[in-house]
C-alpha cells in the first residue's frame, strides 16, 4: 500500500479514553468485588446506561451478558469500560458490542503501539514483534502482535508515522521508536483466527499523525526538556512510559533490577499500558529511585 491516507471511521480517541476511565474508576467502582448476577447485573446495566447517554438498554444488556455470574474485578471492569466506550455509536444504534471472537467484515481500527520485542521472522529477516492495543472498534480493547521487518519499519516511519528521512531533523534510529505511536490497521477476516484479530493493511489519518509528532518532538527535545536531563536517544533510556511520555518501553528499569527480574514489556497483565487521553502525550510523572542506563 503506497498511499497510507485512508477514509477511517470517526472516533474521538481522547473522549473514548476519558469515558473509559470515568466508567472504570468512578461510575462502576461500586460493583468491583461483586458477582454480576440478579439485581447486581441489572443495576450494572442501568448504571452504564446512565453514564453513556442515548445508548439502548437492550444493546448494553446484550453487550455485558458475558460477565453475568462472574466476579467483577478492577481489571475486568477496565476492559469492559473500554469495550463500551470504544463502540458508543453502535450502542446508540442498538447494536450490541460483545467480546470479540471473529471478524465478520473488514474494519479499520486505531491502535496504540505498546511494545516491541526484537527478533527475526521465519525467513531470518531482522525486525520486531510489535504489540498493539486496539483503541476503538468492534475488537476493542484486544491486543494484536505483528512482526515487521526493520526495512518495513523504516519505510512506514517516514511514509506515515511522522519521522523524517535519515539526514532530516527527525529520523528513526531504532525500531523501538515506533512504540507509543498510533496508526490504523484494517482488521481482515482473512488474517484473523478465533479470538485473535489479524491485519495486513495499515493506514494513517491526520489526527493520529499529530499524536505521533507530539511524541517525536519530545524525543528530539523540541519545546520539551528531558525531565532527567539525559542526552542519550530515548530508545537507550531506562525510563519507561510508566514515567515518561517519550519512552520506548513500558516499565522503568531501576539499578537494583536485573535481566532475570521477571518483567518484560507486554507481559504484566491486560492493563491500559500507557494508552492515555488527549491529543498530546502529556508531561512526565516524577521518577523515584536510582537509574541504571541501558548500554548499546
Amino acid at each position: 500500500m503506497e498511499d497510507f491516507n485512508i477514509a477511517a471511521p470517526r472516533y474521538n480517541l481522547s473522549r473514548v479514553i476519558k469515558t473509559r476511565d470515568r466508567l472504570a474508576h468512578d461510575d462502576l467502582t461500586e460493583f468491583c468485588g461483586f458477582v454480576a448476577i440478579g439485581e447486581h447485573f441489572e443495576d450494572l446495566v442501568d448504571k452504564i446506561c446512565r453514564a453513556l447517554p442515548r445508548v439502548r438498554r437492550q444493546a448494553v444488556w446484550d453487550s455485558v451478558r458475558d460477565i453475568a455470574g462472574t466476579l467483577l474485578t478492577e481489571q475486568g471492569l477496565l476492559m469492559l469500560a473500554w469495550r463500551l466506550s470504544g463502540n458508543i455509536d453502535l450502542l446508540r444504534a442498538g447494536t450490541p458490542v460483545s467480546v470479540w471472537h471473529m471478524q465478520q467484515a473488514k474494519e479499520w481500527m486505531p491502535v496504540h503501539v505498546q511494545a516491541c520485542q526484537e527478533g527475526t521472522n521465519n525467513r531470518k529477516a531482522p525486525g520486531g514483534h510489535f504489540s498493539m492495543r486496539i483503541m476503538a472498534g468492534t475488537a476493542c480493547p484486544m491486543r494484536i502482535t505483528k512482526f515487521w521487518t526493520k526495512r518495513f519499519c523504516r519505510y512506514i516511519a517516514v511514509k506515515m508515522m511522522g519521522y523524517t528521512r535519515r539526514h532530516a531533523k527527525s529520523p528513526l534510529s531504532h525500531i523501538t521508536e515506533l512504540v507509543s505511536l498510533r496508526l490504523w490497521v484494517q482488521i481482515d477476516p482473512e488474517f484473523c483466527r478465533p479470538g485473535e484479530p489479524g491485519f495486513d493493511d495499515v493506514g494513517m489519518t491526520s489526527g493520529l499523525k499529530n499524536w505521533n509528532r507530539g511524541v517525536i518532538r519530545k524525543r528530539f527535545r523540541r519545546d520539551w526538556a528531558c525531565p532527567y536531563e539525559f542526552d542519550h536517544r530515548c530508545h537507550k533510556c531506562p525510563v519507561g512510559y510508566d514515567q515518561c511520555p517519550a519512552a520506548t518501553h513500558k516499565e522503568t528499569i531501576y539499578a537494583d533490577e536485573t535481566e532475570d527480574s521477571g518483567h518484560r514489556d507486554g507481559e504484566n497483565g491486560d492493563d491500559a499500558d500507557g494508552v492515555v487521553a488527549g491529543s498530546d502525550p502529556g508531561s512526565p510523572r516524577v521518577l523515584e529511585g536510582d537509574l541504571q542506563p541501558q548500554r548499546g
